[in-house]
């Protein structure tokens, strides 16, 4: 297999996620995990950016992306730029695409060809640190009805 590894190799992949489902004697190779980690860094935790808070948001929205969160006035205030760690429906399950080279082996698609959704978008979760969603939630609390815009950045696929 293409890019294989060998017995004693084991110790380069230890503490990374896969990216595909693996099975008991199966061969694997680097493209059966992801390249970098979760991209948490000190301090930054998931927080729920909750359905009623969001006026707009791109359906092609996806784990990895990143997002700028604007006011829903003109996008006059600028709340930052924040990575989407988990998209889910109403049910609390992930929204993914189910397409023939979607992400059932999670093998994310290219934004343009996000067309076939598992589900509905409901809320998503950012990675911030608690002051940054703190900034969040208060401006929504303040503003009352659906006051987010989320403007989908280049994936981070």
């Amino acid at each position: 297999m293409e890019g294989g590894f060998l017995a004693g190799q084991e110790g380069e992949i230890i503490g990374r996620k896969t990216a595909e489902a693996i099975y008991g004697r199966q061969q694997i190779s680097a493209k059966s995990f992801h390249a970098t980690d979760d991209g948490m860094k000190e301090g930054e935790a998931y927080f729920v950016i909750p359905g009623e808070w969001i006026a707009m948001r791109s359906s092609a929205l996806r784990r990895g992306d990143s997002v700028e969160v604007l006011s829903v006035s003109g996008g006059a205030i600028n709340l930052g730029t924040y990575r989407i760690a988990f998209v889910k429906d109403a049910d609390e399950r992930e929204v993914w695409d189910i397409g023939p080279a979607g992400e059932i082996l999670y093998e994310p698609e290219a934004m343009p060809d996000r067309t076939d959704a598992l589900a509905a978008i409901d809320h998503v979760e950012i990675i911030a640190t608690k002051a940054e969603y703190y900034a969040i939630r208060d401006f929504a609390a303040g503003a009352g009805a659906p006051s987010l815009v989320l403007v989908q950045k280049e994936a981070e696929l």
